[in-house]
């Protein structure tokens, strides 16, 4: 089985896990110190409750590129190793996203911070150079694991590919995928996957900063489509649905 492996979560999630702030607290002359907001919270809340006077100062951390890439090369490794894969394909998005000029109304991804870690440019190095990671261009990874599986199961078989990633998107793919945030592998049929995109077609996406119909949510667009598979059924249902919200729009318009 071939491992389609998302190459933009390693890039950010190893690259962010590697910058970190170290809280140093002090509290009647002695000096501990906390990594992570989360833990600096909740180490202040345990003080103030006790009614201890304390005072802190932060540091920025980020660890050396080298123990980056390590991090980067044992999460690749366990993922082969948890889908039973000798050979795999790991895709990064480079320059260019179709859906930049398609996305009219709302910029796409606009409501995401533009920032990356400061060692994105080493493990996009790294990815290329030692694990034969491929460039997409003109759209996402996403897209070219959507499509390289499709294709797999089209001329090879269902059992030809696995999609490893943490993309709930990509879920709307048949076949089968790993989780490697959760280790959790899974099977889509292709009615499953159907039934996603339609879902996510009526409710939108704000995590990509995609509206869909206003006032309904993934549980509103599951109860609409619920009972329909065929595909004509579904686009029927959601076409129905951006109908009705136009045309209640519309009646609002009217009545101011």
């Amino acid at each position: 089985m071939r491992c389609l492996i998302d190459g933009d979560v390693l890039r950010y999630r190893i690259g962010f896990a590697c910058e970190y702030t170290l809280y140093h607290i002090t509290n009647n002359g002695d000096e501990e110190t906390v990594k992570g907001k989360r833990e600096f919270k909740n180490y202040i809340k345990a003080l103030e409750e006790a009614g201890d006077v304390y005072t802190y100062r932060e540091e920025e951390v980020v660890e050396p590129v080298e123990n980056c890439l390590h991090s980067c090369k044992k999460q690749l490794s366990n993922i082969l190793r948890r889908c039973k894969s000798k050979e795999y394909q790991v895709y990064l998005t480079g320059k260019g996203n179709f859906r930049e000029e398609l996305a009219t109304i709302k910029p796409y991804k606009g409501n995401r911070p533009d920032r990356k870690p400061k060692h994105y440019d080493a493990l996009t190095e790294y990815l290329v150079d030692h694990w034969d990671a491929e460039i997409i261009e003109g759209m996402e990874a996403d897209d070219a694991l959507a499509i390289a599986q499709s294709e797999a199961h089209r001329t090879q078989g269902r059992r030809s590919t696995c999609i490893a990633s943490i993309d709930k998107d990509l879920l709307q793919v048949p076949g089968y995928h790993y989780d490697f945030y959760h280790d959790k592998r899974s099977t889509i049929g292709p009615e499953e996957g159907l039934r996603r995109l339609y879902q996510q077609i009526i409710a939108g996406d704000s995590t990509d900063n995609i509206g869909g119909v206003p006032g309904i949510g993934s549980v509103g667009a599951n109860k609409l489509l619920e009972g329909f598979t065929l595909e004509k059924d579904l686009y029927s249902v959601a076409k129905q649905a951006y109908r009705d919200a136009i045309e209640k729009r519309s009646e609002e318009h009217t009545s101011e």
